[in-house]
């Protein structure tokens, strides 16, 4: 999604921006976000075509490709085309994610918990997704966006009593919300703890509906839970261009059940993504890719340079090729390529390999650099030896998360959790005192290039820094084969005319 259409481009009644002048938004509707959620949508966008890969920057177009000037749409459209992303961002999340799930979440208490919460385990999103993959998620959007959501819901079916419902198997459940959907929240100062409290919030949703006998069509719809015990979806009339009462009913929760995850917290229900820094990079990489592309293409087509030939010669088309010949009656005439000298080629490529080293060490950072938190005196005077990493602090905030959510769906079922219960997500992957100094020397040297890109990963594997599922042989082929493109030599000169020399340029070109 581009900046140029930010906060729902395909949702027309979404798109809403902050008065700079007044610091304010108009109230326009269900559909209005919270300034909180367009101050962190403005670095959302470009996080969320990072992730969607190659198709979603290229529909981005200007927005994260600027047209040159006096380059034309025609020429621009070419380019981008010949364009690709290096998945950098993306490949980083996912390296992240799968070291702490590579072991399922596991409930210490579990034989203890009551059963309208046992079948939380197997199926905690009432879709048949296990407690894993809820965390899995979870964690996966808090990584790339800074912040993620568990909604604790409960089904409502009227008309039946406790025992069929325990029957029926139906039980509170997790669902998962995107930083992106959740567009909008009302807090209070909670009188008990100081503290404000969210006191509603409004969820972007989609309805399909008929249309016709056959025909289907997608409707904008905004979920309202409010914690008086209200809640309310209101439907976006596209014809009318208002919102409209779908459903409403009540709930017997006492307040909202919805608890945030942060990796980077700015302030309450306010977060910024973690890697940001590895986004922009990323984005310079995929700015400068499309400008190595196009200069690859243009060296690769000399230009037919003629001199002496006759105005009547000039008129009449060439056809160049193996079989054809470029002939004139004037025999001091004399023809050759101008070329690209293949200076900018090189500067190019040695500009990405940059950015790819840049962007492999920073992507390691949450492994190896230590968790910003305060230390209480005990703590000061027996430093441990091993640091907690700034992944395994996220890891330990997802565990309070999923307790806490455990903790809601206690609530809505009016039973009481298990004074052992607790969520214990994989993090025995910490580094020692030792071996954080030794990552931080591969970084170095990585970055120096001193070390190869295959030495690095090894050492990484070795250290288990990376899963012992990656192959490092892959890996090394998956990274040369995207540079194949972009480590080709400029094309020779060439000489057309007897005795002729080399008329080789270095053209200036107005994408480099």
């Amino acid at each position: 999604m581009s900046p140029q259409a930010q906060n729902f481009d395909s949702y027309g009644s979404f798109i809403r921006t902050l008065d700079t002048k007044t610091n304010q938004i108009p109230d326009q509707g269900p559909g209005t976000p919270s300034i909180p959620y367009v101050e962190m949508d403005e670095k959302w966008g470009l996080i969320s075509d990072l992730i969607g890969g190659t198709g979603d920057m290229r529909n981005a177009a200007e927005a994260w490709l600027p047209r040159e000037e006096r380059e034309s749409f025609i020429q621009y459209r070419a380019r981008l085309g010949r364009s690709f992303l290096y998945n950098a961002y993306s490949n980083t999340v996912d390296r992240v994610v799968a070291k702490p799930f590579s072991k399922n979440v596991i409930l210490k208490g579990e034989e203890d918990l009551p059963e309208q919460l046992a079948f939380l385990e197997t199926d905690a999103d009432g879709q048949g997704g296990d407690i894993t993959q809820v965390a899995r998620e979870v964690f996966e959007l808090g990584v790339a966006y800074g912040i993620s959501y568990i909604f604790v819901d409960y089904p409502y079916v009227e008309g039946i009593n406790l025992a069929t419902q325990r029957q029926q198997k139906v039980h509170p459940y997790f669902v998962v919300i995107h930083p992106r959907d959740l567009i909008g929240w009302r807090t209070e100062k909670n009188e008990a703890t100081g503290q404000p409290e969210v006191v509603d919030v409004r969820i972007k949703e989609e309805l399909i509906l008929p249309a016709g006998e056959y025909g289907e069509v997608k409707k904008e719809v905004v979920f309202c839970f409010r914690g008086n015990g209200t809640w309310t979806r209101y439907l976006y009339e596209d014809e009318d261009e208002a919102w409209t009462v779908h459903s409403e009913g009540t709930h017997t929760y006492p307040g909202v059940p919805l608890i945030p995850f942060y990796t980077h917290k700015m302030g309450p229900m306010l977060a910024e993504p973690a890697l940001m820094d590895l986004a922009w990079l990323n984005l310079c990489h995929w700015q400068s890719y499309s400008d190595q592309r196009n200069i690859l293409r243009i060296a690769r087509m000399p230009i037919l340079h003629q001199a002496g030939v006759t105005e009547e010669e000039l008129e009449e088309p060439i056809t160049l090729g193996p079989f054809n010949a470029v002939r004139s009656i004037d025999p001091d005439a004399k023809m050759s390529f101008v070329e690209h000298s293949g200076k900018a080629i090189g500067a190019g490529r040695d500009d990405l390999k940059d950015l790819e080293i840049q962007m492999e060490v920073l992507g390691m950072q949450p492994f190896v650099q230590p968790a910003v938190r305060s230390r209480t005196a005990t703590e000061v005077v027996g430093v441990e030896s091993r640091t907690m990493t700034t992944i395994q602090a996220w890891i330990r905030s997802l565990e309070n998360v999923i307790e806490t959510a455990y903790m809601f769906a206690a609530t809505w079922v009016g039973v009481e959790l298990p004074e052992d219960f607790a969520v214990d997500v994989f993090n025995e992957f910490g580094l020692s005192f030792k071996s954080e100094q030794d990552i931080r020397a591969l970084d170095a040297a990585r970055m120096r290039g001193d070390i190869s890109h295959t030495t690095y990963l090894r050492e990484l594997k070795r250290r288990g820094i990376i899963s012992d599922d990656i192959s490092v042989a892959q890996e090394v082929e998956d990274k040369l084969r995207l540079q194949e493109p972009l480590v080709a030599e400029a094309p020779p000169t060439q000489d057309l005319g007897d005795g002729e020399q080399d008329f080789s340029v270095d053209m200036q070109l107005g994408t480099v």
